[in-house]
């Protein structure tokens, strides 16, 4: 009843293989009490050992002279934690500090704004050059069929003089 149970989690999960989380959620489907332990995502020797009908299984670990632990020195202690904040503007002011940037005057962003490049060439990631010149889109930078009215640029313009 279990092990059907638990191949039922590992059919819903989409996976062949039964893990141990499958039978996990098995037990506690019916109510049993949980089993107790580890799980580990590599092979773990483990050694038995038995007396009186009963096996223990336990890991093969290191024997560490405690005069080794206590002479080797201790790691160095992490920094404190610290918390700094600071305003980014003030009553709509944004103070002069290290942590903001520079402020930029109207000035300078009205004459960025009139003054854009107007020589900018397209660049788009991924598309080859040969295909962007054969759509019209190198050089000027204006998109295809733009300006295209039939008339040249000095004839657009007498057009609108009168």
């Amino acid at each position: 009843r279990i092990v059907q149970e638990a191949s039922k989690f590992a059919r819903h999960s989409k996976r062949r293989k039964l893990t141990t989380d499958d039978f996990d959620r098995a037990l506690q489907q019916y109510n049993f009490e949980p089993v107790y332990g580890f799980k580990a995502g590599e092979f773990v020797p483990f050694r038995g050992a038995g007396g009186g009908g009963r096996e223990i299984h336990f890991l093969d670990e290191k024997e560490v002279e405690l005069s080794d632990v206590i002479s080797t020195p201790l790691p160095r202690l992490p920094p404190d934690i610290t918390l700094k904040a600071h305003w980014l503007a003030v009553d709509g002011v944004q103070p002069a500090i290290p942590e903001n940037p520079p402020p930029i005057s109207l000035e300078k962003l009205r004459k960025e704004a009139v003054n854009r490049p107007q020589n900018l060439k397209p660049s788009i990631r991924g598309v080859p050059p040969s295909l962007l010149s054969a759509l019209g889109l190198t050089g000027t930078g204006a998109s295809p069929g733009a300006g295209s009215s039939g008339k040249g640029g000095k004839e657009a313009a007498g057009d609108k003089d009168g």
